[in-house]
């Protein structure tokens, strides 16, 4: 578990100046503070960018230790909102096995929620830079030229003084001023400077009040939870696993290109057993990821939680097939979800054969010089990840390369 993750209360400093004030007055209510009651979310051990993912793991790490992996003895269920979970697997997996879907959350055993409903809960100021009230203080101290008497400048300091000093002030809109003279340069800019230049934390990512009651309650809520995701899984093991002859149905349905074939295939992918049938999954959305893109079953909440399981398999995987990066790429996703069997690396070394060494060389076309498939082979590093119970024969023995590089 990583260290614990921060909220730190964010505070407004407003300096509002009038287009002919030089300077900070007081007395015509120019300093200002406030809070919306809006949170900084804050880990001390590590950055974070902009994008949501690298947040949203760091929360669920951050959750209580209560996470369960299986849904024995569990007799209440409560979803959260933003759950990717179909209500058709979800019905037919309670009916088989004695579990209701109730509306009380303090009622249920377990409770579900999804790393969407996590990431609409923070969120991402691309304007703000905070400053550590301490901080704060010392740079008001640090320009008494920008104050119109010593008084002014105590009661700023006096206003940020009653803050505590861990908390911070979002100086990121401190003032607004369009139309400047010599004095202010001199006066209110440097102050202003230095407040903008003063950043007392790497993270610009927030939670604000209509969201905070939420987060707390699930960092610090003593209830058992479980990822969407992980109940997808364990909701289809009722289903029935992908073996040869559906696979080659399946991926013949989504090459020819009809409508209504390709919606079939994806109905029966979004209804199998997903753990017992990850490599062929992960070989169907490798190779026709973009042709499910703008289906009808695209978007429904049962092909949602699927996609997302395997959206690392045809997210920016559909160029470069000329190049070995992508088909190692290919290896390194299969060998992370177990999913690397004998077959698949096969496959995979067929793919590289063809369409990098042979194609993208010009060996196809040229007679002069000769080399075999069979000197091609995985190095140490990932033949040891080779799964021995596996994908059957089918992807090699189905192998047919075509210009698309479809090798089904």
């Amino acid at each position: 578990m990583c260290k614990e993750m921060k909220l730190i209360k964010i505070h407004k400093l407003s300096f509002s100046l009038a287009d002919n004030d030089n300077k900070i007055n007081s007395k015509q209510n120019h300093i200002s503070i406030h809070s919306n009651n809006d949170y900084l979310l804050y880990n001390v051990d590590e950055k974070f960018s902009r994008y949501g993912d690298e947040m949203v793991n760091a929360i669920i790490k951050n959750i209580k230790d209560d996470e369960i992996d299986s849904l024995d003895n569990i007799k209440f269920l409560y979803r959260y909102p933003n759950i990717s979970l179909s209500r058709d697997r979800v019905a037919l997996y309670c009916q088989d096995n004695d579990l209701r879907v109730i509306r009380n959350k303090h009622s249920a055993d377990v409770r579900i929620i999804s790393k969407k409903f996590i990431e609409k809960l923070i969120t991402y100021s691309w304007s703000g830079n905070y400053a550590a009230v301490s901080k704060s203080i010392d740079i008001v101290k640090k320009h008494p030229n920008a104050f119109n008497s010593k008084e002014c400048q105590l009661e700023c300091i006096n206003m940020l003084g009653k803050l505590p000093k861990d908390e911070v002030i979002d100086v990121s809109a401190i003032t607004r001023r369009y139309y400047y003279s010599d004095n202010w340069e001199k006066t209110v800019a440097p102050m202003l400077d230095d407040f903008k230049n003063c950043k007392s934390h790497s993270s610009n990512w927030t939670i604000l009040a209509d969201n905070i009651g939420l987060y707390n309650e699930i960092i610090n809520g003593a209830f058992k939870w479980m990822l969407d995701d992980n109940c997808n899984k364990i909701m289809s093991a009722e289903s029935v696993a992908l073996d040869d002859e559906s696979f080659i149905q399946i991926k013949n349905m989504l090459k020819n290109g009809v409508t209504d074939d390709k919606n079939v295939a994806m109905s029966l992918m979004a209804n199998c057993d997903i753990e017992e049938s990850k490599t062929y999954l992960a070989m169907l959305f490798f190779h026709f990821g973009e042709k499910m893109k703008g289906t009808k079953p695209w978007n429904t909440v049962s092909f949602k939680s699927l996609r997302k399981s395997f959206q690392k398999y045809y997210d920016n995987t559909n160029y470069n097939y000329g190049s070995a990066h992508r088909y190692q790429k290919l290896i390194e996703m299969l060998v992370d979800d177990d999913a690397l069997t004998l077959p698949a690396m096969q496959h995979c070394l067929d793919l590289l054969f063809e369409s990098v060494i042979k194609k993208a060389t010009g060996l196809s076309s040229c007679d002069a010089f000769q080399i075999e498939r069979s000197s091609i082979r995985l190095s140490d590093k990932f033949a040891d990840k080779v799964k021995t119970k596996s994908l059957s024969q089918v992807i090699k023995e189905e192998t047919c390369m075509h210009n698309d590089d479809l090798p089904f």
